[in-house]
């Protein structure tokens, strides 16, 4: 049929209801950057199927970051990367999920057992670091904001002078920094 354009799909399937919850975040965070010309790109999402929990999304063009190191060392790309990322803490939503020092904890003391386990020479100053960290904790207090929760690279991708993120799964209320 004359005029016809293919669209590129992702679909992610949750195992309990958390997909509509953050089908509603993404689409609000997709409509919020839309209008506030936030530095990064974002998957538009298309909808969520409560019957099978499923979350659509259209794909955002580009190739993964991971695939290009030398961008990853500009500056300029690093600045647009951080400043996008401090623009998503300023938005208004709200999630019903949080992440705390605790939680963070919590994972400080799992990488640390699996960084032993691959590499024990490191045993010793990877217990000193999370015993630091533990014993600065009570001291972290913060106001919760939305955070992506999860950030890597590799959830970055580049298309031109353009860098998208995904995979926000891991979206709660926590501390940006």
């Amino acid at each position: 049929i004359s005029g016809e354009q293919s669209i590129t799909l992702f679909t992610k399937t949750f195992k309990d209801n958390r997909g509509e919850e953050l089908y509603e975040h993404q689409l609000y965070l997709w409509q919020w950057s839309s209008e506030k010309g936030i530095l990064f790109d974002l998957a538009k999402p298309l909808g969520y199927h409560a019957p099978t929990r499923t979350l659509w999304q259209e794909a955002l063009p580009g190739r993964p970051a991971l695939e290009n190191p030398s961008q990853l060392s500009k500056p300029e790309f690093l600045e647009t990367v951080a400043k996008g990322l401090a623009q998503l803490h300023s938005s208004q939503l709200v999630s019903s999920k949080e992440r705390r020092v605790e939680d963070c904890l919590n994972e400080a003391h799992d990488l640390r057992q699996t960084l032993e386990q691959h590499l024990p020479q490191f045993s010793s100053p990877l217990q000193t670091i999370v015993e630091k960290l533990e014993a600065k904790a009570p001291q972290f207090t913060f106001p919760l904001r939305p955070i992506h929760s999860a950030f890597r690279l590799k959830q970055l991708l580049l298309d031109g002078e353009r860098v998208g993120v995904v995979d926000f799964d891991g979206f709660a209320m926590g501390d940006p920094c």
